[in-house]
């Protein structure tokens, strides 16, 4: 929890640091041509209605985009780890046949080797043959023991 509090603050810090430096570059540069400032800031005075109805419907647009995000990924998130402790720990690795042979070498199957050794050679040989397999077998499931 205290790291949740440490990553807030420094959040806010830097929304704070931003801030400013977006606001001291905008007083550069109206200080710098004031005719600029004068212009931006003419339809304020003219319009103030309108110019409060374009803030609240930017500010408005701008929650409910963030707001989107921020549901989807907390609802993704929830629906990955409720899958994952429904499942618990998989045991089977469904992959294209190469892949399952390098699964099983990693588990320490000997047999695996020589037909790892077959399976390269036949795919580097190239043609029709070497695709062949791919075809009929289609994508084996390949079980890992615990």
């Amino acid at each position: 929890m205290d790291f949740l509090s440490n990553m807030a603050a420094s959040s806010v810090l830097f929304m704070i640091g931003a801030l400013t430096a977006i606001l001291l570059i905008l007083a550069y540069l109206s200080a710098r041509n004031p005719v600029l400032m004068k212009i931006g800031l003419r339809n304020l005075v003219r319009r103030p209605t309108q110019a409060i109805l374009i803030i609240l419907g930017l500010t408005l647009s701008t929650i409910i985009i963030v707001s989107a995000f921020g549901t989807g990924d907390t609802l993704s998130y929830s629906v990955r780890r409720q899958a994952v402790a429904a499942y618990g720990q998989v045991d089977e690795i469904v992959a294209p046949p190469l892949l399952s042979l390098l699964a099983n070498l990693a588990d320490g199957d000997d047999e695996s080797l020589s037909e790892l050794g077959e399976t390269v050679s036949g795919l580097t040989s190239g043609g029709w043959a070497a695709c062949w397999p791919w075809c009929v077998a289609g994508c084996p499931a390949s079980r890992r023991r615990a």
